[in-house]
């Protein structure tokens, strides 16, 4: 069975107050040759009482970059834990000065630990996936997992 990876991360800058438009982009995982695949996103990205509590963040420390406030993603994380069997977005931080760069492992089995690294997808301090530079201090990602 062929699988194909579809990477398109949007990040950008989001002044205070503002809301992300409805129609932003997410990470994919396409299974080319699934008669009817079914989407569960699980975004790094959350909104609680209409904050968003996880980006990307200029904090100048180790530990803090790849995640917010309330529930930070630091050192490593996984999302899609619970799509067991199927490709799984890794998210491993990589520590600088100023905003980490993050990197997206796609692995084929569903826990995030272990498994052969089918492509990643690396965004670097203070740039998008394009390698263009973004001002500002925070940027927002989110990943969404194939789960049919």
């Amino acid at each position: 069975m062929k699988f194909s990876i579809v990477s398109c991360l949007l990040l950008g800058t989001l002044p205070s107050g503002l809301a992300l438009p409805n129609d932003w982009n997410t990470t994919r995982v396409v299974e080319k040759e699934a008669a009817a695949p079914t989407w569960q996103n699980e975004p790094i990205l959350h909104k609680r009482d209409e904050e968003w509590t996880m980006v990307l963040y200029n904090e100048h420390k180790n530990g803090g970059q790849c995640g917010g406030t309330s529930t930070p993603v630091s050192g490593n994380g996984g999302v899609c834990r619970n799509i067991v069997g199927k490709y799984c977005a890794d998210l491993k931080v990589a520590v600088s000065t100023g905003i980490a760069s993050c990197t997206f492992n796609f692995v084929k089995n569903g826990d995030c630990n272990s498994g052969t690294i089918e492509s990643e997808q690396t965004v670097q301090a203070g740039k998008d996936s394009n390698g263009v530079d973004l001002s500002g201090d925070v940027q927002f990602v989110s990943v969404g997992c194939n789960s049919g």
